[in-house]
């Protein structure tokens, strides 16, 4: 389902231990165009973010470029004959690729109270029905387009509230709501241990550290031979490098011709005789 894939929110309200929330409601954003590897360049069949698509050559394909879950449960039931797909199979799934995602960098998050964080996670479904994530946004877009939209973000936002200001985390038997998938407890209901060491929990550091970089200006020298017009040639090429011009040879009339070992000796050996 390259040409489209939910995104789902995330809350988490503490990183150590680490407790997570994941909204039972998301939404899938649309691409204008079918997904086509034969046609790269067209970045309104691979690209489903909005600012791409809003003004595309193609028309929406929906009102917004969006579709909602109910949709996407449809669809579902026609590819795999199945009611309960996204509950039983991708549900799980996703679940366990956001907890993994947070783990990961759970040791390098610092713990702070009485805060949270909304998250927004990318994700794409393939061909096998199974979901890769593209990316994780920190405060992702929230804006109603839709009425559908709208409504579940105002339902999404007041239950914030509620859980991470508040605490009331229990869910309040209306739906959609926050559900808790990771609440600082391992499987058997222990305590999960707090992180203690520097670095990634796979012991292995993927931190990927760069630098600006200014491109130096040119100097007049320094100018393209192609932009100098009459210097083009290797006269051109000298005085582009700064290396001293060669001298001019004249013309070929204008050359004397130089006396070869064989002239030299012969001229020698008349002088002499004058003598």
């Amino acid at each position: 389902l390259g040409d489209h894939g939910p995104l789902q929110w995330v809350l988490v309200t503490s990183v150590a231990p680490l407790k997570a929330f994941l909204f039972s409601d998301c939404y899938l954003r649309l691409c204008n165009g079918m997904y086509d590897l034969g046609d790269l360049r067209d970045r309104e069949r691979h690209i489903s973010n909005w600012q791409v698509n809003r003004r595309g050559r193609h028309g929406n394909v929906a009102e917004g470029a969006v579709a909602s879950l109910e949709a996407f449960r449809g669809e579902l039931r026609e590819l795999t004959g199945r009611e309960d797909f996204w509950d039983s199979e991708l549900v799980p799934q996703i679940q366990a690729l956001v907890m993994h995602t947070l783990q990961s960098a759970q040791d390098q998050l610092e713990p702070r109270q009485k805060s949270f964080e909304l998250l927004g996670f990318d994700i794409m479904i393939d061909e096998g029905m199974r979901p890769w994530l593209l990316e994780v946004n920190l405060s992702p877009g929230c804006d109603c387009r839709t009425p559908f939209l709208e409504k579940m973000l105002d339902r999404m936002s007041r239950r914030l509230v509620e859980v991470a200001v508040l605490g009331r985390e229990e869910p309040d038997g209306e739906l959609p709501d926050w559900l808790p998938i990771g609440d600082g407890r391992g499987p058997g209901g222990e305590a999960q241990a707090q992180p203690t060491t520097v670095g990634l929990s796979c012991g292995v550091d993927l931190t990927v550290a760069g630098q600006s970089m200014r491109l130096p200006r040119r100097r007049p020298s320094q100018v393209p031979v192609s932009r100098r017009g009459a210097g083009a040639g290797a006269g051109g090429r000298a005085a582009a490098s700064g290396a001293p011009k060669p001298p001019k040879e004249p013309p070929p009339t204008q050359r004397r011709p130089q006396p070869s070992a064989a002239t030299a000796a012969d001229a020698y050996t008349a002088a002499s005789a004058v003598r």
